[in-house]
């Protein structure tokens, strides 16, 4: 039986139907990436771009579009302009919910891309041969870079040029993604004292040679759509696919469905480009000054990781791919970094598992002001209250928790 995969991509406007054509139409068409679909038997593909009429026409119009109909049948889903009501975010989740749709329907495999990424040589390949062998749901790490840097290292590599196939290898482009971090990805780096108080992710380098990130940002490489009910698109109405759909949908240990994580940058590897501008964090990187004692750091580190995972922004299936490492190298791993990549899990599993199996963790918040007690108040106590922060399940005989500030604020508790 043939298998379909649906590589669906969602964006309006002209700045992302550009991205799309410089950047994602090219380098799907490198060797190993939709042009391996020749070469399976048993999975075919086809291209979802949900757009508008407008952006259709900026996007069809060249070379490299009609490329791509030689190895994938291309659909068009017309998401119409945003309405002014809707938050761009849901835009796209409205251009991905019509596309997901269509897949239940077909009963196939759904791959989610962003317009203004670069693939890997190879990537798809590996998605191929893990649908091919019946894999239900295949994921890819979601990070960021940053878009005018990569842009100018690539250009100066000989890529991107007009009308030509980006056929770049995954480790060359983790290499040029290493030196062009978007600066908030950069804000995630454990070591740092500006490591976010939102600790979606956290990264240790491997020196010369890349990162380990431990995070609950997913992409969708592929997933099998053929028994999911249509009322699970519910979720899309309000948020993004990667808030709680692959939870609710493919993530069900007890019955010993977890999804296949491509951690490893050799496997799968893609690009975001994201402009430095945007959500640019710069001025957080070069103005904070850290306090306390590194110990007392590594222990605020600690407690935002646990926050996150027990807050509301998680999720079973986020706590759980939390403890996976994803390894993005330029070259070889060696004993060194493998050694370091596990003594930094023991680290993240510390912040995480039970507290049997973690030390205590002495938490330290500040108030001094109204404001921070307003916000320790409806945020970072119910946070620290569910079942996996300060839950008796979930936190070591021997911790505490001190809280810093002005008396006049301090009273407010």
């Amino acid at each position: 039986m043939v298998k379909t995969i649906h590589f669906v991509v969602a964006f309006w406007g002209e700045v992302y139907a550009k991205a799309f054509s410089e950047y994602l139409m090219p380098s799907l068409l490198a060797p190993n990436n939709l042009p391996k679909l020749l070469d399976a038997p048993d999975v075919e593909g086809v291209l979802f771009i949900c757009t508008t009429i407008a952006d259709l026409d900026r996007i069809s119009n060249n070379l490299i579009y009609a490329k791509l109909k030689e190895f994938v049948d291309i659909e068009f889903i017309d998401i119409g302009e945003r309405p002014i009501e809707r938050a761009p975010s849901l835009h796209m989740s409205y251009g991905h919910k019509l596309a997901i749709s269509e897949v239940i329907k077909r009963k196939g495999y759904l791959s989610m891309l962003s317009p203004d990424a670069i693939l890997a040589d190879g990537s798809v390949a590996t998605v191929i041969e893990h649908v091919s062998r019946g894999k239900r749901c295949i994921l890819f790490p979601a990070l960021r870079f940053d878009e005018q840097k990569c842009v100018s290292e690539l250009s100066g590599r000989g890529y991107l040029k007009t009308d030509e196939i980006i056929n770049i290898s995954c480790r060359e482009l983790v290499d040029v993604g290493l030196d062009n971090m978007h600066s908030w990805q950069k804000t995630f780096e454990f070591d740092k004292p500006y490591f976010s108080n939102v600790a979606i992710m956290a990264y240790f380098p491997l020196p010369d040679l890349g990162i380990a990130v431990f995070h609950a940002s997913w992409g969708i490489a592929a997933a099998d759509l053929g028994s999911l009910p249509l009322d699970y698109l519910s979720d899309l109405d309000a948020d993004t696919i990667d808030g709680h759909f692959i939870d609710r949908c493919f993530f069900a240990p007890e019955h010993d469905r977890v999804p296949k994580l491509l951690s490893d940058s050799d496997d799968f590897f893609m690009l975001p480009l994201t402009p430095g501008e945007t959500m640019s964090c710069e001025h957080l990187m070069s103005e904070y000054e850290g306090e306390g004692s590194p110990q007392y750091m590594n222990d605020i580190k600690l407690l935002n990781i646990r926050i996150f995972v027990g807050s509301f922004m998680s999720n079973d299936f986020k706590r759980w791919a939390y403890k996976e490492p994803s390894i993005l190298h330029k070259g070889e791993l060696n004993e060194a970094a493998r050694s370091r990549i596990s003594s930094k899990t023991d680290i993240i599993l510390k912040a995480i598992e039970d507290p049997e199996e973690g030390p205590p963790v002495h938490f330290h918040l500040f108030a001094n002001s109204m404001q921070e007690v307003a916000a320790i108040n409806t945020v970072t106590f119910p946070s620290l209250l569910t079942r996996h922060n300060l839950g008796s399940k979930h936190i070591s005989k021997g911790s505490s928790l001190t809280i810093y500030g002005e008396p006049s604020a301090l009273l407010k508790f």
